[in-house]
Protein backbone atom coordinates (compact mmCIF):
# COMPACT_ATOMS: atom_id res chain seq x y z
CA UNK A 1 0.00 0.00 0.00
CA UNK A 2 1.48 3.34 -1.02
CA UNK A 3 1.87 6.12 1.60
CA UNK A 4 -1.01 8.19 0.18
CA UNK A 5 -3.47 5.31 0.36
CA UNK A 6 -2.27 4.45 3.86
CA UNK A 7 -2.85 8.01 5.10
CA UNK A 8 -6.32 8.01 3.53
CA UNK A 9 -7.14 4.70 5.23
CA UNK A 10 -5.89 5.98 8.61
CA UNK A 11 -8.02 9.10 8.23
CA UNK A 12 -11.07 6.92 7.51
CA UNK A 13 -10.39 4.77 10.57
CA UNK A 14 -9.96 7.87 12.74
CA UNK A 15 -13.28 9.26 11.50
CA UNK A 16 -14.99 5.94 12.30
CA UNK A 17 -13.60 6.04 15.84
CA UNK A 18 -14.83 9.62 16.27
CA UNK A 19 -18.32 8.74 15.02
CA UNK A 20 -18.46 5.71 17.33
CA UNK A 21 -17.41 7.85 20.29
CA UNK A 22 -20.09 10.41 19.47
CA UNK A 23 -22.75 7.73 19.26
CA UNK A 24 -21.56 6.32 22.58
CA UNK A 25 -21.78 9.79 24.13
CA UNK A 26 -25.39 10.08 23.00
CA UNK A 27 -26.18 6.70 24.60
CA UNK A 28 -24.47 7.81 27.84
CA UNK A 29 -26.46 11.04 27.92
CA UNK A 30 -29.71 9.13 27.35
CA UNK A 31 -28.92 6.69 30.17
CA UNK A 32 -28.00 9.56 32.47
CA UNK A 33 -31.30 11.28 31.80
CA UNK A 34 -33.07 8.09 32.95
CA UNK A 35 -30.92 7.63 36.08
CA UNK A 36 -28.91 4.68 34.74
CA UNK A 37 -25.54 6.42 34.86
CA UNK A 38 -22.73 4.60 36.64
CA UNK A 39 -20.92 6.45 39.39
CA UNK A 40 -17.60 8.04 38.47
CA UNK A 41 -18.02 7.14 34.80
CA UNK A 42 -15.85 9.27 32.53
CA UNK A 43 -17.69 11.61 30.20
CA UNK A 44 -16.71 11.77 26.55
CA UNK A 45 -16.38 14.95 24.56
CA UNK A 46 -14.64 16.22 21.47
CA UNK A 47 -11.96 18.80 20.90
CA UNK A 48 -10.05 19.89 17.85
CA UNK A 49 -6.37 19.12 17.45
CA UNK A 50 -5.09 22.43 16.06
CA UNK A 51 -2.02 20.79 14.55
CA UNK A 52 -3.92 18.26 12.43
CA UNK A 53 -7.33 19.90 12.19
CA UNK A 54 -8.88 16.55 13.17
CA UNK A 55 -11.55 16.00 15.82
CA UNK A 56 -10.40 13.89 18.74
CA UNK A 57 -12.09 12.35 21.77
CA UNK A 58 -11.21 13.31 25.33
CA UNK A 59 -12.56 12.53 28.81
CA UNK A 60 -13.56 16.12 29.51
CA UNK A 61 -16.87 17.39 28.16
CA UNK A 62 -16.86 20.92 26.81
CA UNK A 63 -20.42 22.17 26.39
CA UNK A 64 -23.32 20.49 28.13
CA UNK A 65 -26.43 20.59 25.96
CA UNK A 66 -29.87 19.60 27.14
CA UNK A 67 -30.10 15.91 28.06
CA UNK A 68 -33.65 15.33 29.35
CA UNK A 69 -34.96 16.99 26.19
CA UNK A 70 -33.21 14.27 24.15
CA UNK A 71 -34.40 11.19 26.02
CA UNK A 72 -34.91 8.22 23.72
CA UNK A 73 -38.64 8.07 24.49
CA UNK A 74 -40.46 11.38 24.54
CA UNK A 75 -41.82 12.22 28.02
CA UNK A 76 -41.52 8.55 29.03
CA UNK A 77 -44.15 7.64 26.43
CA UNK A 78 -44.23 5.40 23.36
CA UNK A 79 -42.97 7.94 20.87
CA UNK A 80 -39.27 7.71 20.08
CA UNK A 81 -37.22 10.80 19.44
CA UNK A 82 -34.96 11.09 16.45
CA UNK A 83 -31.46 10.46 17.92
CA UNK A 84 -29.52 13.71 18.28
CA UNK A 85 -25.80 13.33 19.11
CA UNK A 86 -24.22 15.96 21.32
CA UNK A 87 -22.45 17.79 18.51
CA UNK A 88 -25.65 17.95 16.41
CA UNK A 89 -27.76 19.69 19.07
CA UNK A 90 -26.94 23.29 17.98
CA UNK A 91 -29.02 24.46 15.05
CA UNK A 92 -25.85 25.79 13.43
CA UNK A 93 -24.52 22.23 13.08
CA UNK A 94 -25.35 20.63 9.72
CA UNK A 95 -27.56 17.56 10.14
CA UNK A 96 -28.93 16.57 6.72
CA UNK A 97 -30.54 13.30 7.84
CA UNK A 98 -32.46 14.95 10.68
CA UNK A 99 -36.15 14.02 10.28
CA UNK A 100 -37.91 14.25 13.67
CA UNK A 101 -41.51 13.13 14.07
CA UNK A 102 -44.31 15.63 14.57
CA UNK A 103 -46.24 15.34 17.84
CA UNK A 104 -49.00 17.38 19.46
CA UNK A 105 -50.91 16.58 22.65
CA UNK A 106 -54.14 17.13 20.73
CA UNK A 107 -53.27 14.16 18.53
CA UNK A 108 -53.68 10.49 19.24
CA UNK A 109 -50.32 9.68 20.81
CA UNK A 110 -50.23 6.40 18.89
CA UNK A 111 -50.53 8.27 15.57
CA UNK A 112 -47.37 10.10 14.72
CA UNK A 113 -46.32 11.07 11.24
CA UNK A 114 -44.19 13.63 9.47
CA UNK A 115 -47.03 15.99 8.61
CA UNK A 116 -47.05 19.47 10.03
CA UNK A 117 -50.38 21.35 10.23
CA UNK A 118 -48.75 24.58 11.40
CA UNK A 119 -45.90 26.79 10.36
CA UNK A 120 -43.33 25.99 13.04
CA UNK A 121 -40.42 27.99 11.65
CA UNK A 122 -41.02 30.92 14.00
CA UNK A 123 -40.90 28.67 17.08
CA UNK A 124 -37.37 27.37 17.51
CA UNK A 125 -36.00 25.83 20.69
CA UNK A 126 -33.19 28.20 21.83
CA UNK A 127 -31.07 25.29 23.05
CA UNK A 128 -31.13 23.29 19.85
CA UNK A 129 -32.53 20.05 18.47
CA UNK A 130 -34.54 17.60 20.58
CA UNK A 131 -35.61 14.87 18.15
CA UNK A 132 -39.34 15.82 18.20
CA UNK A 133 -41.23 18.54 16.31
CA UNK A 134 -44.51 20.20 17.20
CA UNK A 135 -46.04 21.11 20.54
CA UNK A 136 -45.65 17.70 22.13
CA UNK A 137 -47.19 17.43 25.59
CA UNK A 138 -46.86 21.16 26.29
CA UNK A 139 -49.68 23.68 26.11
CA UNK A 140 -48.10 26.21 23.78
CA UNK A 141 -45.73 26.48 20.88
CA UNK A 142 -42.70 28.51 21.91
CA UNK A 143 -41.92 29.13 25.58
CA UNK A 144 -44.17 27.58 28.24
CA UNK A 145 -43.63 29.63 31.38
CA UNK A 146 -43.69 28.05 34.82
CA UNK A 147 -43.28 29.97 38.05
CA UNK A 148 -42.07 28.78 41.46
CA UNK A 149 -42.87 30.96 44.46
CA UNK A 150 -40.39 31.15 47.33
CA UNK A 151 -42.40 32.76 50.12
CA UNK A 152 -40.08 33.58 53.03
CA UNK A 153 -40.23 34.94 56.55
CA UNK A 154 -37.94 35.27 59.55
CA UNK A 155 -38.86 32.85 62.33
CA UNK A 156 -38.47 35.53 65.00
CA UNK A 157 -37.78 39.23 65.39
CA UNK A 158 -34.06 38.53 65.83
CA UNK A 159 -33.93 37.19 62.25
CA UNK A 160 -32.20 34.06 63.48
CA UNK A 161 -33.71 31.58 61.02
CA UNK A 162 -35.04 32.15 57.51
CA UNK A 163 -38.04 29.98 56.63
CA UNK A 164 -39.83 29.23 53.37
CA UNK A 165 -43.31 27.94 52.60
CA UNK A 166 -43.43 24.41 51.19
CA UNK A 167 -46.19 22.22 49.83
CA UNK A 168 -46.15 18.66 51.16
CA UNK A 169 -47.44 15.56 49.44
CA UNK A 170 -49.04 13.92 52.47
CA UNK A 171 -48.92 10.44 50.91
CA UNK A 172 -45.17 10.50 50.18
CA UNK A 173 -43.90 13.18 52.55
CA UNK A 174 -42.02 14.93 49.74
CA UNK A 175 -41.88 18.72 49.64
CA UNK A 176 -42.00 21.19 46.78
CA UNK A 177 -42.20 24.92 46.26
CA UNK A 178 -45.68 26.18 45.39
CA UNK A 179 -45.87 26.88 41.69
CA UNK A 180 -47.22 25.92 38.30
CA UNK A 181 -47.77 27.15 34.76
CA UNK A 182 -48.49 30.84 34.25
CA UNK A 183 -49.29 33.07 31.31
CA UNK A 184 -47.10 35.97 32.39
CA UNK A 185 -44.39 37.02 34.82
CA UNK A 186 -46.89 39.61 36.02
CA UNK A 187 -49.12 37.08 37.79
CA UNK A 188 -48.84 34.00 39.99
CA UNK A 189 -49.84 30.58 38.64
CA UNK A 190 -53.62 30.17 38.76
CA UNK A 191 -53.12 26.69 40.22
CA UNK A 192 -52.03 28.35 43.48
CA UNK A 193 -55.64 29.36 44.08
CA UNK A 194 -56.31 25.74 44.97
CA UNK A 195 -53.24 25.62 47.21
CA UNK A 196 -53.57 28.96 48.99
CA UNK A 197 -57.22 29.87 48.53
CA UNK A 198 -58.61 32.69 46.41
CA UNK A 199 -58.29 35.44 49.03
CA UNK A 200 -54.64 34.79 49.88
CA UNK A 201 -53.82 34.25 46.21
CA UNK A 202 -55.13 37.72 45.33
CA UNK A 203 -53.23 39.34 48.22
CA UNK A 204 -49.95 37.71 47.19
CA UNK A 205 -50.60 38.56 43.56
CA UNK A 206 -50.88 42.20 44.61
CA UNK A 207 -47.42 41.95 46.22
CA UNK A 208 -45.65 40.71 43.07
CA UNK A 209 -44.11 44.14 42.57
CA UNK A 210 -42.44 43.75 45.99
CA UNK A 211 -40.96 40.39 45.03
CA UNK A 212 -37.50 39.64 43.69
CA UNK A 213 -36.86 37.49 40.64
CA UNK A 214 -34.01 35.23 41.71
CA UNK A 215 -33.85 32.97 38.67
CA UNK A 216 -35.21 32.72 35.15
CA UNK A 217 -34.03 30.40 32.40
CA UNK A 218 -34.67 27.55 30.00
CA UNK A 219 -35.47 24.21 31.67
CA UNK A 220 -34.06 20.93 30.36
CA UNK A 221 -37.46 19.20 30.47
CA UNK A 222 -38.38 15.82 28.96
CA UNK A 223 -41.46 17.44 27.36
CA UNK A 224 -39.43 19.93 25.32
CA UNK A 225 -39.52 19.74 21.55
CA UNK A 226 -37.92 21.63 18.68
CA UNK A 227 -40.84 24.07 18.77
CA UNK A 228 -42.04 24.12 22.39
CA UNK A 229 -40.04 24.32 25.59
CA UNK A 230 -40.30 25.05 29.32
CA UNK A 231 -38.94 28.19 30.94
CA UNK A 232 -38.93 28.81 34.69
CA UNK A 233 -39.18 31.96 36.76
CA UNK A 234 -38.42 31.80 40.48
CA UNK A 235 -39.83 34.65 42.54
CA UNK A 236 -39.09 35.45 46.17
CA UNK A 237 -41.70 37.35 48.15
CA UNK A 238 -40.49 38.09 51.67
CA UNK A 239 -43.08 38.82 54.33
CA UNK A 240 -42.24 41.06 57.26
CA UNK A 241 -43.15 39.77 60.71
CA UNK A 242 -45.62 42.66 61.02
CA UNK A 243 -47.25 42.07 57.65
CA UNK A 244 -51.01 41.39 57.73
CA UNK A 245 -50.48 39.07 54.75
CA UNK A 246 -48.17 36.91 56.90
CA UNK A 247 -51.02 36.52 59.40
CA UNK A 248 -53.23 35.33 56.55
CA UNK A 249 -50.56 32.88 55.37
CA UNK A 250 -50.13 31.49 58.89
CA UNK A 251 -53.88 30.97 59.19
CA UNK A 252 -53.96 29.06 55.90
CA UNK A 253 -50.97 26.95 56.99
CA UNK A 254 -52.63 26.04 60.30
CA UNK A 255 -55.81 24.93 58.54
CA UNK A 256 -54.04 22.99 55.77
CA UNK A 257 -53.64 19.67 57.64
CA UNK A 258 -49.86 19.80 57.04
CA UNK A 259 -50.15 20.17 53.27
CA UNK A 260 -48.54 23.61 53.75
CA UNK A 261 -45.55 23.97 56.07
CA UNK A 262 -43.00 26.56 57.07
CA UNK A 263 -39.58 24.94 56.69
CA UNK A 264 -36.15 26.11 57.74
CA UNK A 265 -34.19 27.23 54.70
CA UNK A 266 -31.02 25.15 54.66
CA UNK A 267 -29.09 22.69 52.50
CA UNK A 268 -31.00 19.72 53.98
CA UNK A 269 -34.38 20.86 52.68
CA UNK A 270 -36.41 17.94 51.31
CA UNK A 271 -36.79 19.43 47.87
CA UNK A 272 -35.50 18.42 44.47
CA UNK A 273 -31.90 19.29 43.69
CA UNK A 274 -33.05 22.05 41.36
CA UNK A 275 -35.33 23.66 43.93
CA UNK A 276 -32.62 23.45 46.59
CA UNK A 277 -30.48 25.51 44.24
CA UNK A 278 -33.27 28.10 44.08
CA UNK A 279 -33.27 28.22 47.90
CA UNK A 280 -29.51 28.78 47.88
CA UNK A 281 -30.01 31.84 45.68
CA UNK A 282 -32.71 33.14 48.01
CA UNK A 283 -30.51 32.52 51.06
CA UNK A 284 -27.66 34.46 49.46
CA UNK A 285 -30.05 37.31 48.76
CA UNK A 286 -31.21 37.59 52.36
CA UNK A 287 -27.78 37.03 53.87
CA UNK A 288 -26.50 39.94 51.78
CA UNK A 289 -29.33 42.13 52.98
CA UNK A 290 -28.72 41.16 56.61
CA UNK A 291 -25.00 41.93 56.35
CA UNK A 292 -25.79 45.30 54.77
CA UNK A 293 -28.27 46.05 57.56
CA UNK A 294 -25.66 45.23 60.21
CA UNK A 295 -23.11 47.45 58.49
CA UNK A 296 -25.55 50.36 58.38
CA UNK A 297 -26.37 49.94 62.07
CA UNK A 298 -22.66 49.91 62.92
CA UNK A 299 -22.10 53.07 60.86
CA UNK A 300 -24.90 54.95 62.60
CA UNK A 301 -23.70 53.81 66.02
CA UNK A 302 -20.24 55.23 65.29
CA UNK A 303 -21.51 58.64 64.18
Amino acid sequence: MNPGAMMKRLAQLEEQVVQSARALQWIIDTLKSQDFAAKDAPTLSFTTDEASGQTISTTEKEDQHHVNARQFHYADGKVRRFPVPEEKVPWEARFDIYQPKYLSSSDDWDRVDGSDPQDLDKYTNPRGRTGIRGRGALSLLGPNLYSDLVLTRWRDNQQSVLEYLAVQDVSTGSLALPGGPTQSEEELPVTLKGTLGNTLYEKLNAKLSDGRKVFGDYVDDCRNTDNAWVEIMVLNIHLDRRSPVLVDVDNVVMSSCDSLQWQELNSKSKLSETQREYLRLVANLHNTRRVQKRELIAIFQNL
